[in-house]
């Protein structure tokens, strides 16, 4: 076990100007620790984080990652306020795949394993789904990143005069957050530039097993087809089609099951 470095200078005052724990034992405060490898070590000579801003550097990277999401804005769309197969005399078989959506959803939030491909027309649940599994995540504290697929291009664009990100950095963000939610997938201005950032985004996921949420209103068929593959490994891909009219269409499910509502946002 490599000891601390004799060399490093305790500060004078710990009260201001140290982004550490003043009480560490470790790093008095500073934050980082210089430890004592030998000549030849990869790590010699070299600063690292204290384990007591770790925490600290977690939570400012999970902020960091939400301040780029939606869910502030989303965060009434839970488990708790969706209705699981309806309205009430809702046609059972449009009620079976709003139910087998839901039972997917939620059992994804629970164990985040492969990806969810929530497929469906307008206004058929696949937002509020997409939404409660990204608010079941983060209320765990998983950093999570909730954004539609035009908003992801242009956050990607808008980095190249960010004064406060890179593109690299919010590039990086997408590919490797513990969970991205990629909302009205297909609804993009498929650009070359934009379909191969789409393709490195989920590319890396996929050859990393990283937890993905897809909703889109295409068919696959329209999807670029390298993506397509990706989508259709049933072996770490769940796909869910729901077959549901569009709940903004107000309607009474008694008379019209096609106009009915779904839920109430």
């Amino acid at each position: 076990m490599p000891t601390l470095s004799s060399r490093m200078t305790e500060p004078a005052d710990r009260s201001e100007g140290y982004i550490g724990d003043p009480n560490c034992s470790i790093c008095k405060g500073l934050g980082y620790v210089r430890y004592d490898h030998p000549v030849g070590h990869p790590d010699f000579g070299k600063l690292q984080v204290c384990t007591c801003r770790q925490k600290q550097l977690e939570h400012f990277a999970y902020r960091h990652l939400f301040a780029h999401s939606q869910l502030d804005e989303l965060s009434h769309l839970t488990f708790e306020n969706f209705e699981p197969r309806g309205k009430k005399n809702y046609a059972p078989s449009l009620a079976d795949t709003i139910e087998q959506a839901f039972d997917s959803a939620r059992d994804y939030a629970t164990h985040l394993n492969g990806w969810l491909l929530l497929q469906g027309g307008y206004g058929c649940g696949k937002t509020h789904l997409a939404a409660a599994i990204a608010n079941f995540v983060v209320e765990l504290g998983i950093p999570t990143l909730f954004v539609t697929a035009p908003d992801l291009l242009d956050l990607l664009r808008f980095s190249f005069n960010d004064p406060e990100t890179t593109f690299e950095q919010r590039f990086k963000d997408f590919r490797e957050v513990r969970l991205l939610v990629l909302d009205d997938f297909g609804t993009h201005n498929a650009t070359p530039w934009a379909q191969e950032k789409f393709f490195q985004i989920l590319n890396h996921r996929y050859i990393n097993k990283l937890p993905l949420v897809v909703t889109t209103n295409q068919d696959l068929d329209e999807i670029d087809a390298r993506i397509r593959s990706r989508l259709q490994d049933t072996k770490f891909v769940n796909p869910v089609n729901i077959q549901a009219p569009d709940y903004r269409l107000r309607g009474d499910a008694t008379s019209n099951p096609a106009l009915s509502a779904l839920f109430q946002m």
